[in-house]
């Protein structure tokens, strides 16, 4: 690796994690439905079990100030050495919230969300890093990118799109993910890996402390370090390449850095092969 790589290598190392991998039950004595009919509203929403999985279906209503389901549950055994959720889902065409309970951060009318894209009728499976949740009160971001493993009390889906109509998610399977250890063999995925996510642990308490120029700065030198290495497929260097430039053109920071790390998520989200030179 040329002394440059070897610098910013070293600046962003890590150490190894162990692979983890626990799936959550999906039993619905084990989940509960929370409806907008505790502020007024008069959705409607069941949970029912299947050979397919646990569904979620029902009725979306804006009356009365109304407008979400939620079905959750805290039944949890999930460990504290991972770095996100892998969920299978067979969807409706809707876009769905993620939630997490913290039980770090307490927030009435809230918690740690992340949003996935459903396509109706078709099984679909997502990777939802703790990177991407944000901290939301009564519909208010308080912070991005602070979750960690071992604040996750509970979770559950959230639909509150603002569409009023039917809604019919059924959850196959729910299970967390740990990335791979970091390697130190240069011109491994891993080393690609070890620089984004210690961009992300050292960005987001700059980002949380109004350092948004800063935060945005360290997700810049992160992906072009990763972009200037060369082992990226072409198709995936494309895409961060386009994603990247169009990040350097925004005029806000908070913007920049937001874009840089959706594009830090996504690469992370990639289970790339390490490639040949």
């Amino acid at each position: 690796m040329p002394a440059f790589f070897a610098a910013i290598a070293l600046l962003f190392a890590t150490g190894p994690s162990n692979p983890a991998k626990a799936p959550v039950e999906l039993a619905s004595t084990q989940w509960r439905v929370v409806l907008d009919g505790v502020m007024g509203g008069l959705s409607r929403g069941t949970l029912t079990e299947s050979n397919t999985g646990l569904r979620f279906r029902g009725d979306l209503s804006l009356e009365n100030n109304g407008g979400f389901a939620w079905a959750r549950t805290r039944q949890l055994n999930l460990g504290q050495n991972f770095d996100g959720f892998e969920i299978e889902v067979l969807g409706d065409g809707r876009t769905w919230d993620f939630m997490i309970d913290s039980s770090r951060r307490r927030m009435m009318a809230g918690g740690y969300r992340t949003r996935f894209q459903t396509k109706k009728g078709v099984r679909t499976t997502h990777r939802l890093p703790l990177s991407g949740f944000e901290a939301v009160s009564f519909g208010r971001v308080l912070a991005r990118g602070d979750l960690q493993a071992s604040d996750c009390a509970g979770l559950g889906v959230l639909i509150g799109d603002k569409k009023e109509a039917e809604f019919d998610l059924t959850l196959i399977k729910i299970s967390t993910y740990a990335n791979s250890p970091t390697a130190t063999q240069p011109g491994n995925r891993t080393a690609e890996q070890s620089i984004l996510l210690q961009a992300i642990e050292m960005g987001v308490p700059r980002y949380n402390d109004g350092d948004h120029a800063g935060c945005a700065d360290l997700y810049e030198l992160a992906i072009s370090s990763v972009l200037m290495m060369g082992n990226l497929p072409e198709e995936i260097r494309s895409e961060t390449r386009q994603d990247f430039r169009g990040a350097m053109g925004m005029n806000s920071d908070q913007d920049r850095a937001w874009a840089h790390r959706r594009n830090i998520d996504r690469l992370l989200e990639q289970r790339l092969e390490p490639t040949s030179r």
